[in-house]
């Protein structure tokens, strides 16, 4: 059989379909670089995000991954922000799943007021959960130049918790928080049953008080939200003012 050879001028653009290419054809010397490095770039991965890879278990067989299922440890960073612009709230939102058993959020907050209380609430559908039932208390002490003393922050029956009490807008020490979240789950490996059908957290908070003189302050406690709604975020706000600024990180634990 006589073979006809067709030069590669003679080609119109577009004329080759996925219909003209073997199965198998394509290897690593057909790609070009820029197949990746012209790819727009994702700096901030998120767990449902996909990797290709080849499966030694199946002859190398291209398959995919997620980000949630890597071996990148026990601590995962799941978002980050930081503003100098004011928010009335800072609200977290679609950040909880059922692969993460605990959550770590650190972050430093300064309010346009002084003399506001910094509070909490857990969030679902974009909605702050505030129905009366956040229970829980916080103890901590305080230093004003030879003075110290003790101090406390607590709630029952409440809409909301309370993190930090008349905090001082000064420039030099913001509120600081480090905070560990066990938000209620039913499903996943948060799922616990009956033997913790609450949203809880525990948390420690720095800060400048605006008392009769000024004073810095920490606190130490814990609340619980008695309510079965399984939330997905959660909320920051003072009481007057705004936030100043803000930045903060979330970190998940797996397992």
């Amino acid at each position: 059989m006589s073979k006809t050879q067709i030069p590669a001028g003679g080609i119109g653009a577009d004329a080759i379909d996925a219909t003209k290419i073997a199965d198998d054809a394509i290897s690593e010397e057909h790609l070009d670089p820029t197949a990746i490095t012209a790819s727009t770039e994702k700096s901030t991965l998120v767990a449902a995000d996909k990797f290709l890879i080849a499966d030694s278990a199946a002859s190398n067989a291209i398959k995919f991954v997620q980000q949630s299922n890597l071996g990148s440890g026990s601590l995962v960073k799941l978002t980050q922000a930081n503003s100098l612009t004011d928010a009335s709230v800072v609200n977290i939102d679609s950040i909880f799943s059922n692969i993460y058993s605990a959550y770590r959020f650190v972050g430093t907050f300064k309010p346009t007021n002084s003399s506001v209380n910094a509070r909490f609430r857990w969030r679902a559908s974009s909605s702050d959960l505030s129905v009366s039932q956040y229970y829980g208390s916080a103890r901590g002490g305080y230093k004003n130049g030879s003075s110290v003393g003790e101090d406390d922050a607590n709630e029952w029956t409440a809409s909301h918790a309370t993190i930090a009490e008349n905090l001082n807008n000064n420039n030099y020490n913001a509120l600081h928080l480090d905070m560990l979240l066990y938000p209620y789950n039913n499903g996943g490996v948060a799922n616990i049953g009956s033997i913790d059908n609450a949203s809880t957290f525990i948390f420690q908070s720095s800060y400048w008080r605006d008392a009769s003189g000024e004073r810095h302050e920490q606190l130490s406690g814990g609340y619980t939200y008695t309510q079965t709604t399984v939330p997905d975020g959660f909320a920051l706000y003072p009481t007057a003012g705004d936030w100043d600024g803000y930045n903060y990180a979330v970190f998940g634990y797996k397992g």
